[in-house]
């Protein structure tokens, strides 16, 4: 397709559907760049897609919409007691349980950023954020950290003030933060250096962990035992520099 006019090579997208777009975006600097430049073919899959979720509001592109749609809560990758609607997850109540859940897409290269809110009632003794692997489990019994119990997932537990990875902690982060219901938590997965590193309302609060695995896909993440939680997940992009 490198032979064919711009306008060619366009109209051949515009027969494509979201998930393959996505792909071709990924394909090489010169589809980036011109599917970048062609906001009519995103936002007529917009239009069709008919999701007017008000957590959209905020990102600027139908591109940047559309990937925060695919980027969400996974909900066929979750424990029973969790249920989703798009952007927010709640945990249903049960006793002796933590749970967990996955995001719909996982990465393996590139810098990624999103953002992730507690809504209430409570963090409980156990609110963990990060990132995990497809053979992370998703439920666990009893209370406790379930994302970063074992050595496929990466989280910092946000009551403990501590980083955990196969079930080892370490305090984080250095400076103690109060961390409020509502805060935006921002998770920087960088896998070109394979660090993850979390912000407190766009304050960096410094890389969490090192040496991820390479060539693995990671997925968003978070563990909760309070009942009733809801937590909401929104994708970004690439991290904002500056």
């Amino acid at each position: 397709m490198d032979l064919l006019p711009d306008i060619i090579t366009c109209h051949i997208f515009s027969y494509l559907d979201v998930v393959s777009l996505v792909r071709c975006r990924a394909v090489c600097k010169e589809w980036s760049e011109l599917l970048a430049q062609d906001a009519k073919i995103w936002k007529n899959h917009y239009i069709e897609i008919g999701d007017q979720s008000p957590e959209l509001n905020d990102i600027p592109c139908y591109y940047g919409k559309i990937v925060a749609l695919q980027c969400t809560w996974n909900p066929n990758d979750c424990s029973n007691n969790i249920t989703v609607q798009t952007f927010t997850m709640q945990r249903n109540t049960q006793a002796q349980s933590s749970d967990a859940i996955r995001g719909k897409s996982g990465f393996s290269r590139g810098r990624h950023y999103w953002t992730v809110q507690w809504e209430g009632p409570s963090y409980g003794s156990a609110a963990v954020v990060g990132v995990a692997t497809k053979q992370a489990p998703l439920h666990g019994d009893g209370y406790y950290a379930l994302l970063g119990s074992d050595d496929q997932s990466w989280g910092w537990n946000i009551p403990g003030s501590v980083v955990t990875h196969n079930g080892s902690v370490d305090t984080y982060p250095s400076t103690k933060q109060v961390v409020k219901l509502h805060d935006t938590i921002g998770v920087v997965l960088d896998m070109n250096n394979y660090t993850l590193a979390f912000e407190l309302n766009s304050c960096p609060l410094g890389i969490a962990f090192e040496s991820l695995p390479k060539n693995v896909l990671l997925y968003p993440a978070i563990s909760v035992v309070y009942g009733q939680s809801k937590v909401k997940l929104v994708y970004h992009g690439a991290p904002f520099e500056g």
